[in-house]
């Protein structure tokens, strides 16, 4: 595996933010969450020969995070290396800061999948024992759910962070440190301080 180290595997693997209650007027919240509703599709993300990108499919109370890892700096189709889905439902709460048109946004994990797409990277997990399995196949979707990545128990954590909904763009706040930062809400991430942050909107 000349091209990906183990080390960077895993980060890829890590890579994927778990987004993470409130009240709001039942009116406000219901036009809130039906202007959720439909696809948002993040921008190519490039880091030292590698690359990411995230879609989200929002329906009801639930959020499918779909994360596509690509060898290659442009996401291209041809070059996928894994696939990582989560299912989530999320619950939305009051305005945070008024002024930069912020809310309360909060996730629950609840299921975790990945596919791996290339026999070569397979291998590597079947060898590294990614999340307990030694029995990965190309193509062959993975329930990682409440596994952690050296095969133990990893109970699914709410997520508490914050979203701006604006026209067609959709930001949620992240953080470098995720599994301190929002993950309670005493730590909840109150700022969208990256354009990678930031999903648009796509055609029905």
């Amino acid at each position: 595996m000349s091209k990906l180290s183990r080390f960077k595997l895993s980060a890829l693997v890590a890579l994927l933010v778990t987004l993470g209650c409130g009240t709001e007027t039942h009116n406000s919240l219901t036009k809130t969450r039906n202007a959720l509703e439909g696809t948002w599709k993040q921008e190519c993300r490039a880091d030292d020969g590698m690359s990411s990108q995230v879609i989200l499919s929002v329906e009801g109370n639930r959020i499918v995070q779909t994360g596509t890892f690509f060898l290659g700096e442009t996401c291209e189709s041809d070059s996928i290396i894994f696939v990582v889905r989560k299912e989530s439902k999320y619950k939305i709460g009051p305005t945070l800061e008024a002024e930069k048109e912020l809310k309360e946004f909060n996730f629950l994990q609840s299921n975790d999948f990945i596919t791996i797409q290339q026999p070569i990277f397979a291998s590597q997990f079947n060898q590294d024992n990614f999340f307990g399995y030694k029995d990965w196949k190309a193509g062959v979707e993975k329930n990682v759910t409440n596994r952690n990545m050296s095969g133990g128990e990893s109970q699914g954590q709410s997520k508490y962070t914050a979203f701006r909904l604006k026209n067609s763009e959709l930001c949620i706040g992240s953080s470098s440190n995720d599994e301190i930062v929002g993950s309670t809400e005493a730590t909840r991430i109150k700022t969208i301080q990256l354009t990678s942050d930031c999903f648009s909107k796509q055609s029905e």
